[in-house]
């Protein structure tokens, strides 16, 4: 016998453990992505079911129960956290002086600069605070572990928003941002896809903004803590909220008809998003200014000041009638449903856009 594998741990788990470690296997669980991470199973199974045949076949060899893989393997695999996001970020370092996002903004086609440069930097800064879960000791001290702000990527089709933040991150990386994810809170598998990832892009943004879509978004941004129930896992398993949500939506936000909302940040493209990319942008620098900023205690929510900004670019008053705007807002040809829903004047009023006043007199207007 091997004189390595003579050194087991005692314990068929144990020994378990070290022997999928001999034979060059890598089994761990990637916290980002909720998933287990395998490698250097023989035979190409990189995958839960590959790793329980594979570690079946171990235990006949070397005369262990292979009952310890079902008991034991789930336990083993999440028992080795890796975080390759963290690790990246913590481990990059600032290779110029300047402002970076300041440098990225000044080269996007994107309006009003000014305010851009603030969402991105706020948003950045929650990125890399979702990616460690908020545990870095230097952060900052009134922080809790939610990641509220959606960084909303607008304008016309073509424009590269989806592939903006893959361009300012190494390949290798790529995998934790899922494209295209569509919210549902209603529906587990949608609610599932999202989380799993560090960034997921939501798409269709304007349905789950009206009605009660909004309130459901809100309530989903706000949660500390998520409870999933993977495929492979006999038990659920209760995680630290890891994702920082970004948004693309066609033409200028907020889409028609759709309330506005402070944990926003929009960002409208006037042309394609792909300078970092072309110009070859050092977004390694921008990632270690980031990740320098979050670790010494700089916020990612807005200021006082902050909000104020935001508020005097997208304070546009809607011209559009309130009748319209109601129309818009509320479906009031839903055949499917039966239930009617009584809403006081005030109660329509609050499910508008910010800039329709709560007064008197759009209250008479609505009755």
């Amino acid at each position: 016998m091997d004189t390595k594998i003579s050194q087991i741990n005692p314990g068929e788990r144990g020994r378990l453990s070290d022997l999928i470690k001999h034979f060059g296997v890598e089994a761990s669980y990637d916290e980002l992505l909720n998933a287990p991470s395998i490698k250097g199973v023989p035979g190409g199974g990189n995958d839960m079911e590959g790793l329980i045949a594979y570690s079946k076949s171990v235990c006949r060899a070397y005369e262990i129960s292979r009952t310890i893989v079902d008991e034991q393997l789930e336990s083993i695999v999440k028992g080795n956290v890796i975080n390759p996001v963290r690790d990246w970020l913590s481990g990059i370092e600032r290779s110029k002086t300047n402002n970076p996002v300041h440098e990225l903004v000044d080269n996007l086609p994107v309006e009003d600069k000014e305010w851009v440069k603030v969402a991105l930097y706020r948003w950045l800064i929650q990125c890399c605070a979702a990616a460690d879960m908020s545990k870095h000791e230097g952060k900052h001290p009134n922080s809790v572990y939610k990641y509220e702000n959606v960084l909303v990527l607008g304008g016309d089709n073509g424009l590269h928003k989806s592939s903006f933040i893959k361009y300012l991150l190494p390949t290798e990386l790529h995998k934790y941002i899922r494209e295209s994810a569509q919210f549902d809170a209603k529906d587990s598998d949608s609610m599932l896809n999202i989380l799993r990832c560090w960034i997921p892009e939501i798409v269709d943004l304007g349905p789950a903004l009206k009605g009660k879509g909004l309130p459901a978004l809100k309530v989903f941004l706000a949660k500390e803590v998520d409870e999933i129930r993977l495929t492979y896992s006999r038990t659920s398993t209760i995680m630290r909220r890891h994702v920082s949500c970004m948004a693309s939506v066609e033409g200028e936000y907020p889409p028609k008809g759709t309330k506005w909302d402070r944990r926003f940040l929009p960002v409208i493209a006037k042309d394609s998003l792909d300078y970092p990319r072309v110009a070859n942008f050092d977004y390694t620098d921008l990632w270690a200014f980031i990740w320098r900023e979050y670790t010494h205690g700089v916020p990612w929510w807005l200021t006082s000041k902050e909000e104020v900004l935001r508020t005097e670019i997208l304070g546009h008053p809607d011209n559009r009638s309130l009748k319209d705007i109601v129309l818009e807002v509320f479906d009031f040809e839903d055949a499917s449903s039966s239930r009617v829903m009584k809403m006081t004047s005030t109660e329509i009023l609050n499910e508008l856009p910010d800039c329709i006043i709560t007064n008197r007199a759009n209250q008479i207007a609505l009755k």
